[in-house]
């Protein structure tokens, strides 16, 4: 992806503005670079495959709600720039200020963010359609970086406790990511004059992932989802899962 995005219009760059505020001082946590880098990087490839303008504001954004400082009132900020745009950000974030202050253990809120993906009907279908090419953005992103690492000799990204989900648990979600945006973008469209060619999306995130599989050493991790959830289970609960842990898997 192109680290040079262009904003097309105010709401594009405001957006960016915006972006940049809620985002200062946040380093990638890999590479030391400015984590604002990272949501430009996702909004150009929104605008390459045809975004609206608020699919990009959004895509600037997907990351401030739940990255955001808590007293930087990104919700608000977002809302006031475009309702719409809160709408899809919401809709891409595992964690929401009004969840509460703290975040459930990262394989719940992922557990919990798919089904939402999946299992979505009627409105909150369409919506969650809307932000998909921004997920797919998102995903795509930290995908080829990941893949790129995991090709450097002597590299040992699971070891390092980059992934808070381990390998099988980053390989299970990203996977099971792939699965979710593809079902809501091959879904027959509900009609309407959007411009952007979600079969191409599909692909791209497809052809990513398959890279990405095959550099972490598994590349037929997309044929086993429940097997590696298994796997992602018994790492992060070696023990097996307590009663006071049960809620937010159960919950999720």
């Amino acid at each position: 992806m192109s680290d040079d995005f262009q904003p097309r219009d105010a709401l594009e760059r405001e957006a960016l503005e915006l972006a940049r505020d809620l985002h200062a001082g946040q380093t990638d946590k890999a590479t030391g670079a400015p984590y604002v880098e990272h949501p430009m990087r996702v909004a150009s490839q929104v605008q390459r495959w045809g975004g609206s303008p608020v699919q990009v504001a959004a895509a600037l954004l997907h990351d401030a709600l739940e990255d955001a400082p808590a007293d930087a009132g990104a919700a608000a900020r977002i809302d006031a720039l475009d309702a719409g745009v809160l709408d899809l950000v919401e809709a891409c974030s595992d964690h929401t200020p009004d969840r509460g202050p703290e975040k459930a253990p990262w394989l719940a809120r992922k557990i919990a963010h798919l089904r939402g993906l999946q299992e979505a009907t009627g409105e909150r279908r369409a919506v969650l359609r809307e932000v998909a090419p921004v997920v797919a953005a998102d995903k795509i992103d930290a995908l080829v970086r990941t893949t790129a690492a995991l090709r450097e000799p002597g590299a040992d990204l699971w070891r390092e406790g980059i992934f808070k989900g381990g390998r099988l648990g980053t390989l299970w979600y990203y996977a099971s990511m792939v699965d979710a945006v593809q079902g809501l973008l091959v879904a027959p469209a509900p009609g309407g004059d959007a411009t952007l060619d979600e079969a191409v999306v599909a692909a791209d995130l497809q052809r990513v992932f398959d890279a990405f599989a095959e550099a972490a050493g598994l590349p037929d991790a997309g044929r086993d989802r429940d097997g590696l959830l298994r796997g992602a289970l018994a790492a992060s609960y070696p023990e097996g899962i307590r009663s006071d842990q049960r809620g937010s898997i159960d919950k999720a």
